[in-house]
């Protein structure tokens, strides 16, 4: 059955049957996919709302169980409800718990269902348990929260964790240093975005999230040193990010005295500006020469690079990363990098069982 979203000032929410309101909040996946079956035994008892969290609208500093509270509350008080029963299922309950516990007033009961969530490192401190594909239906143990994160994380602000950095060990750490391998960081904070499946029939009608990235100077002027050699990223927040760093630098090449403040890369820059024209080493250059005179020794900006089939690849040769999930712009992103070979790699790790997603198999993947 279809229901009707209404929108009212920003928004936006399903309301069907008469009674005192009984309220849903939905998880990170799935919103009345979840609900129907309750919206259809309860509306003959309750006013069932339905309120769309704007889990893929919010800044990266939003996306959190506070800001979306912060959403709830106001809604609520825009339709001036009270006597509510709250619903939360997944990280709808984690939003649901603050919202009880900041503003009860208004609240008469609290139901919570479902897993604590599968990405929600911001935001909610629980995670998935390893193990096979029912780990997505099992409780969260406390181990959880110290194996969902990369040995070298060292900074809050991602609602997940880059898991193709969770194959990294103590062990392997030592093993690159042994072979002289030199290793760098770089911070892209992964907002709810990532995990929104791109539903359009082309890819103009997708829009890509934006998530701030992090780089200091030092690591730019170590990607010019090794930019004729090897260079391997390890997850696509780190692909996208040093990527990035090369749209910026054709920014900076063209516009020299750019604002900082608008110093960003947009969804579609690499198919716009013609950029690779500009060689990568020019662009990386003057994107450092940019930041110096500026007396900067990091660039913090917001990056919505889109990498789909036909982009060219500036700067890495090698990518490691987890196998995704279709219908996502990770998927894509696999097959601008390896090109046609990337149903024969997805069509072996099917029939040889490797796990996909968060706690998944990795592999390491070459351009052709």
């Amino acid at each position: 059955m279809n229901y009707e979203v209404k929108q009212i000032d920003k928004f936006r929410f399903i309301e069907e049957g008469e009674g005192e309101p009984l309220i849903l909040l939905h998880g990170l996946f799935g919103a009345l996919s979840n609900f129907k079956d309750l919206i259809e035994y309860f509306k003959n008892s309750y006013k069932v709302v339905v309120p769309i969290l704007p889990l893929f609208d919010l800044d990266v500093f939003h996306t959190t169980v506070g800001g979306l509270q912060k959403h709830v509350y106001k809604f609520i008080e825009t339709r001036n409800y009270s006597n509510i029963h709250l619903l939360g299922n997944s990280l709808g309950g984690h939003v649901a718990l603050v919202h009880v516990l900041k503003h009860p007033e208004r609240i008469k009961s609290l139901t919570l269902t479902g897993s604590s969530g599968l990405f929600e490192n911001g935001m909610g401190d629980s995670y998935p348990k390893r193990g096979d594909y029912e780990y997505i239906k099992r409780k969260t143990e406390q181990e959880d929260t110290e194996r969902y994160q990369t040995i070298y994380a060292n900074t809050e602000g991602s609602v997940a964790a880059p898991t193709a950095g969770l194959h990294f060990t103590d062990a392997v750490f030592d093993t690159l240093d042994q072979k002289q391998i030199h290793r760098e960081y770089v911070t892209l904070h992964v907002g709810a975005g990532t995990f929104k499946p791109v539903k359009s029939d082309t890819m103009s009608g997708h829009p890509m999230h934006a998530e701030f990235i992090d780089v200091t100077t030092g690591t730019i002027a170590c990607i010019l040193q090794y930019l004729d050699k090897h260079i391997t990223v390890v997850g696509t927040t780190s692909l996208r990010t040093v990527e990035s760093l090369y749209w910026l630098g054709v920014k900076t090449t063209r516009q020299p005295h750019l604002p900082l403040e608008e110093l960003v890369v947009h969804q579609w820059d690499p198919y716009e500006l013609n950029g690779t024209a500009i060689p990568a080493r020019t662009a990386l250059e003057n994107l450092l020469q940019y930041l110096q005179s500026r007396q900067l020794d990091r660039i913090i900006t917001k990056t919505s690079l889109l990498i789909a089939p036909g982009y060219t690849f500036q700067i890495p040769r090698a990518l490691v990363t987890n196998f995704h999930q279709p219908q996502s712009t990770l998927l894509l992103l696999v097959a601008a990098f390896v090109g046609a070979d990337w149903r024969r790699l997805y069509d072996h790790a099917l029939k040889n069982n490797f796990r996909f997603l968060s706690y998944g198999d990795g592999c390491l993947l070459f351009r052709p």
